[in-house]
């Protein structure tokens, strides 16, 4: 592109450039003299709208501390059932060999009751014969 071309086209932006920025001005010119009443309508929306984003602002605040009271109700509930739960464990276990005990001992017993009469057997035979 020559030198020319880009001068070209640079002023044709600023141009177009100060077109739109002047057709900007009047809108504001425009809306800015307008009639009162519609400024007084204007208000009035936004005190209303202001209202009701206010209103519910305070209902989902409201919900938030719901939900916080009913979450930390559950988290209360749920180390209530852990506690329960390592007591049950430890019951089980101690349940356990509890039983594992006693089967031990009755086997013990039963054991040392045939080493006896092995024992006994063995005396009481005759010498084998060779």
């Amino acid at each position: 592109m020559d030198r020319s071309a880009k001068k070209v086209l640079f002023l044709t932006a600023v141009i177009i450039s100060s077109v739109i920025w002047f057709a900007g001005c009047n809108e504001e010119n425009k809306s800015a003299g307008g009639s009162a009443a519609s400024s007084d309508t204007g208000d009035k929306k936004g005190r209303l709208i202001a209202s009701q984003l206010k209103t519910e602002i305070e209902q989902k605040d409201k919900t938030i501390a719901d939900n916080k009271a009913e979450i930390e109700k559950q988290k209360g509930m749920l180390e209530q059932c852990q506690k329960e739960k390592m007591g049950l464990e430890a019951d089980i276990q101690k349940g356990i060999a509890e039983k594992v005990e006693s089967i031990l001992s009755i086997v013990m017993d039963e054991n040392a009751r045939l080493k006896s009469e092995s024992e006994q057997l063995k005396k009481s035979a005759p010498p084998a014969a060779k």
